[in-house]
């Protein structure tokens, strides 16, 4: 059972199920990363790709050659990309239901798990000592909902206005809090939205192109704020299937 917060309620959360496992074994594009993709790309071009039988992330030579096993710590991964800012490839855990991590410069044992949802809105929560804060996709928007514990007043801003409500498919957290990676209709992480400057940037994925139409979206800031209703008496968990 997962617990839900009250603000976690306030954004009228619930469960939904990551795709099936098969989609995840049928899945064989891979991610080409070139010296261009920035200053944190590899030295020489290589291919990424998520092995779901073994369930590892490997790269390789574009001519295939020189194998490697650049993250084991997953559970049935697809959908790798590349985010230049970082240097990271990304993919998504079926198994786990969640997104991860991992230098693409070959770096071992320096996987990381991102605190990511794929359940219904999409809801990622940042809980701290004064405030909560929750991420999620409402209405065809990504807004963020601010809990002062203590005032118990809530605050939602309005980031991103996607061109349809079905738009994206998944949410996950940078490690520095500061961006959201928003899945595709499959879960893969094609765009990064910047939470200071409200701007969205591709990543590489599927043979080292830009996903360029993920860009039909427009950023929308907009705040109102109001008073946090009474917690409720029941629980607000739902089982995660």
């Amino acid at each position: 059972m997962k617990s839900r917060s009250r603000l976690y309620v306030s954004l009228c959360l619930g469960g939904w199920l990551l795709g099936p496992a098969a989609l995840a074994q049928q899945d064989p594009r891979v991610v080409i990363v070139k010296p261009s993709a920035g200053a944190k790309a590899p030295a020489q071009a290589k291919r990424y790709w998520a092995d779901y039988a073994s369930n590892s992330i490997k790269r390789s030579n574009l001519d295939g050659s020189n194998v490697e096993t650049l993250a084991t710590d997953t559970e049935g991964p697809y959908a790798t990309t590349y985010d230049p800012e970082t240097g990271y490839v990304l993919w998504t855990s079926s198994g786990d239901e969640l997104v991860q991590m991992a230098p693409a410069n070959g770096a071992t044992g320096s996987t990381i798990t991102l605190n990511s949802s794929f359940e219904e809105y999409f809801p990622v929560i940042v809980k701290g000592t004064d405030l909560n804060v929750a991420y999620g996709v409402v209405e065809g928007q990504v807004v963020r909902v601010t809990e002062d514990k203590n005032t118990g007043t809530e605050k939602r801003d309005v980031l991103y206005t996607l061109s349809s409500a079905e738009d994206v498919h998944g949410l996950a957290l940078t490690p520095d809090g500061k961006g959201l990676y928003l899945g595709d209709l499959q879960g893969r992480m094609t765009r990064k939205l910047n939470l200071s400057t409200l701007q969205v940037t591709p990543l590489v994925y599927d043979n080292g192109e830009t996903c360029t139409l993920c860009l039909t979206s427009q950023p929308t800031s907009s705040t109102s704020t109001k008073k946090a209703a009474p917690a409720p008496r029941s629980s607000a968990s739902k089982e995660k299937k």
